[in-house]
């Protein structure tokens, strides 16, 4: 038990060392020295719980002996034996759940590094400045739901160029809840029914894509409805398109400018790829490309520090997010259309 107590102490530390250097990590060189230090350990990188299990096995044997020989002895099982059987059933349960956690920790930092990876490999970096958020709260009609409370829980910022067109964005996780009031029957306890009332939280979630420097007169194309509307109306020939979104803009004309054919047709194909997707443009805050999926910055993992040389390998890979790229390349494109509107606008 010496060498299992010495493995699981020098792990203890190696992982202490690895969790510190994950936080601090600013580029992907520095997650490959992390994997290179897991490589170093010489040994699995799993806690070895042996002990526990045998304990835990020791209190579920004891438990059923308790419970064996007071029936046998009292004839049925008095309080006190099934107060010492489930004290029993509790450290049992303790011990395997320790047991169980503590190596779900290593999965946990595995996950947290590819995290890490896939952001630097996608030119992504966490935001935590409130200001930002508060703006783009402020900004756009988009924000304006949820009767209860509102807020941007995540903040991200990145870079994407193409041939014709670069911009800095934002990408962002909003929470809202609506609060509402709703009535319930339940049993009066005499056979009969009482109508009660209760409050209920509404939790919702959107994602999105805010380019502040996307320059554009007012315009909304949304298949989610907002709270909050334009006043003009706008309708495409496109029976594909009305289908699916509505337009609205502070000028008719604004909207026709902007809704060209190649642009009608640029929203048909990114309603397949993305969950009730909005677009909404503001001349002082730029574009916002909001949508209900939570995948965009999610990739799939398949090795971890468990296998070091692996994970390598995997980090030095290049890691794309696909969805986001195609997010991002349907704004490049309706960034050309937009500059043409505008070119139209002051003919």
């Amino acid at each position: 038990m010496a060498g299992v107590a010495t493995h699981n102490n020098k792990l203890k530390q190696l992982l202490a060392e690895l969790t510190r250097r994950s936080r601090t990590a600013t580029t992907v060189q520095d997650l490959l020295e992390i994997t290179e230090l897991a490589a170093r350990f010489n040994a699995p990188l799993v806690y070895r719980n042996q002990l526990q299990y045998v304990l835990a096995a020791v209190f579920v044997l004891a438990g059923a002996l308790l419970l064996f020989f007071q029936h046998q002895y009292y004839l049925y099982i008095r309080p006190s034996g099934w107060t010492g059987f489930t004290l029993l059933m509790t450290a049992a349960a303790g011990l395997l759940l320790f047991a169980l956690s503590r190596n779900r920790s290593i999965s946990r930092l595995s996950n947290d590094i590819f995290t890490k990876n896939v952001l630097f490999d996608n030119q992504l970096k966490p935001l935590a400045e409130k200001d930002v958020a508060n703006q783009l709260l402020a900004a756009f009609l988009e924000f304006k739901r949820g009767n209860y409370s509102r807020k941007i829980e995540q903040l991200y910022q990145g870079h994407s160029a193409s041939d014709n067109s670069s911009f800095s964005y934002y990408f962002y996780h909003f929470h809202y809840v609506d609060k509402r009031r709703e009535t319930y029957t339940e049993s009066d306890g005499k056979g009969g029914t009482r109508i009660r009332t209760r409050t209920v939280y509404d939790h919702y979630h959107r994602y999105g894509i805010c380019v502040p420097e996307f320059k554009n007169p007012a315009v909304m194309v949304y298949s989610h409805a907002p709270e909050h509307k334009l006043p003009a109306a706008y309708r495409p020939a496109s029976n594909r398109f009305n289908n699916h979104y509505r337009v609205q803009s502070t000028d008719e004309m604004q909207a026709a400018r902007l809704m060209k054919p190649a642009v009608v047709i640029a929203f048909e194909d990114l309603y397949p790829i993305l969950q009730r997707p909005n677009v909404e443009l503001q001349p002082d805050a730029g574009l916002c490309l909001s949508f209900n999926d939570n995948n965009l910055l999610l990739a799939k993992r398949q090795y971890s520090l468990q296998q070091p040389q692996l994970f390598r390998q995997e980090i030095a890979a290049h890691t794309p997010l696909d969805k986001l790229h195609q997010a991002l390349h349907f704004i490049h494109h309706l960034a050309n259309h937009a500059a043409i509107s505008l070119q139209d606008a002051r003919l």
